[in-house]
């Protein structure tokens, strides 16, 4: 049997043809989405960031009328952070507490702002550490005093210290080397004692 290649010329794409019409077909009568194969595509991931530290005010949770109290200001990395500076904004209630003063930690020595305005009832601390030019190295799991707060509680009952982010919601005051971490924050509530 002797095949002529001209009169074959046309069999290649007809053939071709025939195999996109058919995954056409077959494509068209997939039930994506009727729990078939959608249940084994892969789940959608989350769009918000991780948090990578975690910022608490850590102190005693009652405290006598008129005497000094102090509270810590903690940062927990949930990995290594390379830091050059933090600001952290604290509110607090001035007709309850009234804040003495603020002391850096160890790792950030000199405070650039130190804002404690009981009309706007917030604090603001900026924290940098001048001899560190790359950054402030914080291992993952590492906590991190970075500063202690005195206080004197003015009245009996209760007060309470936030941390907040100022302006969006998002959380962002910790910076370094160009990037701002994201970060969850605890709160502290003290009882006053008379």
């Amino acid at each position: 049997m002797k095949f002529k290649i001209e009169k074959m010329k046309w069999l290649i794409p007809a053939l071709a043809l025939l195999i996109i019409l058919e995954s056409i077909l077959v494509v068209k009568n997939t039930p994506i989405g009727k729990g078939q194969v959608a249940d084994k595509l892969p789940l959608p991931q989350s769009t918000q960031p991780q948090k990578e530290a975690e910022i608490s005010l850590q102190g005693e949770e009652t405290a006598s009328l008129g005497e000094t109290s102090r509270m810590g200001v903690v940062l927990l990395a949930k990995e290594t952070l390379m830091l050059d500076g933090v600001d952290v904004y604290i509110n607090y209630d001035p007709e309850t507490a009234e804040i003495l003063g603020i002391d850096p930690s160890d790792k950030f020595s000199y405070v650039a702002r130190n804002w404690i305005e009981p009309e706007e009832k917030r604090i603001l601390i900026s924290l940098v550490e001048p001899s560190a030019l790359e950054g402030v190295k914080i291992n993952g799991g590492e906590e991190v005093s970075l500063a202690v707060i005195e206080f004197k509680p003015l009245t009996a009952g209760r007060t309470e210290f936030e941390i907040y982010s100022p302006g969006e919601a998002k959380g962002t005051v910790l910076a370094g080397q160009g990037k701002e971490y994201s970060f969850t924050k605890e709160n502290l509530t003290i009882r006053i004692n008379k």
